[in-house]
């Protein structure tokens, strides 16, 4: 029995072949996903599919793209994109608030929120986008939201401990995640292959809260138990006590996003100049300093000979090879 695939999948693939952005690459593959039948003599190409998809998805910028295609977007901004998704009352305004210089309205009506509402939070020398969702609710939550989220950098799930439907909002939001074909891992483990390559696998937070308004402790620790007894709830995940009203616990909220993007900070200097600390090259983590002089530009390749390398006592100047893997907050001096 021949695959019998359909004229448009001739199209699609086509377009695959003449992209050359990491997105559209991403885009045609999971159209052509869709379009493929499925069964025994399609078997290869179905394994074939799924093996560039999950090689594009780790691909920076593959998830980026698209976003003019949306109903409604966010131009992206920063190192990274995190969406801050939880129910009505959550505090996801006041986290906003407390925790990047943006000024979104804050009220006790259960859906102030109405449009994304970015803000950039302050790590270190960079910056990260938190953006602020509307709340999951049933039957009102926007049908734009899910495109949105699967191409960003992560999910934080906020829930708020004053909330009289805590439990409720818990069932809400996973469900929302599900249907979005979204699943959530920790941001210390590797992204889980899916079975469906559809699904888009992304870093998930947990931040309870209205720590203020449990003194004891007795409503976290219930959450907690309803969360890890839950069917639909994802394994694993870091969950953080923080009050926006008292500011507990978010000093610790940067480290853990920045941690979660898995990318460095790689500053670079002009030899018998000092290094350029105001503006690093934000790249992945396992970049090697060939990778890093193609970023900078692409005619560094062909010229590139040596690096000299600043890394705390380890490295003063050193030469490294173009294979030499950097780390955060390593100095780079490259020769060409």
């Amino acid at each position: 029995m021949p695959a019998n695939l359909p004229p448009q999948y001739h199209v699609v693939e086509a377009r695959y072949k003449a992209a050359t952005d990491p997105a559209e690459k991403l885009a045609a593959l999971q159209e052509l996903w869709v379009l493929l039948p499925k069964h025994k003599h399609t078997e290869k190409m179905q394994c074939d599919l799924k093996t560039k998809l999950s090689q594009l998805r780790k691909t920076p910028g593959a998830r980026a793209g698209g976003r003019q295609k949306l109903e409604l977007s966010v131009e992206r901004g920063g190192a990274g994109q995190f969406w801050l998704v939880g129910p009505p009352n959550a505090g996801r305004s006041s986290l906003l608030a407390a925790l990047t210089t943006a000024t979104p309205e804050i009220s006790e009506g259960l859906f102030t929120t109405k449009k994304p509402v970015p803000g950039m939070l302050a790590f270190e020398d960079i910056g990260i986008q938190l953006v602020e969702a509307p709340a999951i609710y049933p039957t009102l939550t926007p049908k734009w939201l899910a495109p949105n989220l699967r191409i960003g950098d992560g999910v934080v799930l906020v829930f708020g401990l004053g909330s009289d439907e805590l439990f409720e909002g818990v069932d809400e939001v996973l469900s929302t995640i599900q249907k979005a074909k979204i699943v959530l891992y920790p941001p210390d483990a590797d992204p889980p292959e899916p079975d469906d390559p559809g699904v888009e696998p992304l870093p998930g937070l947990v931040l309870v809260n209205q720590a203020d308004l449990d003194p004891d402790g007795s409503l976290e620790a219930l959450f907690r138990d309803y969360l890890s007894s839950h069917a639909d709830a994802p394994r694993g995940l870091p969950i953080l006590r923080v009050s926006a009203a008292t500011r507990e616990g978010l000093a610790e909220v940067p480290r853990r996003l920045f941690d979660t993007l898995g990318v460095i900070r790689v500053y670079t200097k002009l030899p018998g100049k000092p290094p350029d600390l105001a503006a690093p090259f934000v790249r992945p983590r396992g970049t090697t300093a060939l990778e890093l002089a193609e970023h900078i530009h692409k005619d560094l390749v062909a010229r590139f000979q040596f690096g000299r390398l600043w890394r705390g006592d380890k490295y003063v100047g050193g030469r490294v090879s173009g294979d030499f893997v950097l780390e955060d907050k390593d100095v780079i001096e490259i020769h060409a």
